[in-house]
């Protein structure tokens, strides 16, 4: 339900604008003397804007309350993606990425980046999963412990993208391919933004210790894992497409 205030913006129009106009008179006399014109029209431009502030229509959509529930909000979308990102830090804490000098928290977080900037994703436990997507997996973290801190939607979330371990390394990427299609949604952007990210790390040095040929191979297993993604978000797939298109032309000019 709108409510005009314009009708009070009048009122108090009527008493500030005599009064504002007054106030102005002596910058004309004291500028016109000291020939400061510039000042007297910058005095005289704030306070037509402030006139302007002052009679504006608001209605109830626009009003304080509007904007501080807004805030408040935003303020727990924050803490909720925060507290995910400090939990993941802990655990990946002394983890490193294929170079050995990267931090390993730095990919996780890239992933939710890629979800967020790339995908639109605003999906909350999206984006926290993405963030928390290699903790069961690479560390000491259950599914109990996701869950009591997260809660179900997330913990799901994780476990779909997670690994066995304890399966051979060939073995797990065969599943990851027949296994991707029958992923969630949500489970299937966060997929494709970890692929993304994966192939961005990926040069001619490193990972320093992959031969030219075994890069090549991760970038046609990625391609098929994504293959079984499609549909789910437009965006994550065009650009997926462009990063492998800039890796596959890259590696095809190595040594």
């Amino acid at each position: 339900m709108g409510t005009d205030f314009g009708r009070a913006g009048e009122g108090r129009f009527k008493v500030f604008g005599p009064r504002l106009q007054r106030n102005l008179q002596p910058c004309y006399a004291t500028s016109a003397a000291a020939s400061s014109w510039s000042v007297c029209l910058r005095i005289q431009h704030i306070g037509f804007r402030l006139l302007l502030l002052i009679t504006k229509p608001r209605t109830v959509e626009q009003s304080d309350s509007a904007a501080v529930n807004a805030t408040l909000k935003e303020t727990g979308a924050l803490t909720t993606i925060l507290k995910a990102i400090h939990f993941a830090a802990q655990k990946h804490c002394i983890q490193r990425r294929r170079d050995e000098l990267t931090p390993y928290i730095n990919h996780p977080i890239a992933v939710a980046e890629v979800l967020a900037r790339v995908g639109k994703v605003t999906d909350l436990p999206t984006l926290e999963a993405a963030v928390l997507h290699d903790t069961i997996e690479d560390t000491d973290t259950t599914a109990e412990e996701l869950d009591e801190r997260f809660g179900s939607e997330v913990r799901v979330l994780v476990l779909e993208v997670t690994d066995n371990k304890q399966l051979p390394k060939q073995e797990r990427k065969r599943l990851q391919i027949e296994g991707a299609s029958g992923l969630s949604s949500r489970a299937k952007q966060i997929k494709i933004a970890d692929k993304i990210c994966n192939l961005g790390d990926i040069t001619l040095s490193q990972p320093p210790d992959w031969p030219l040929e075994r890069k090549r191979g991760y970038l046609d297993w990625a391609e098929k894992v994504v293959a079984g993604c499609r549909g789910c978000n437009l965006f994550l797939e065009q650009h997926f497409e462009s990063v492998l298109t800039e890796k596959r032309t890259l590696l095809a000019t190595g040594p």
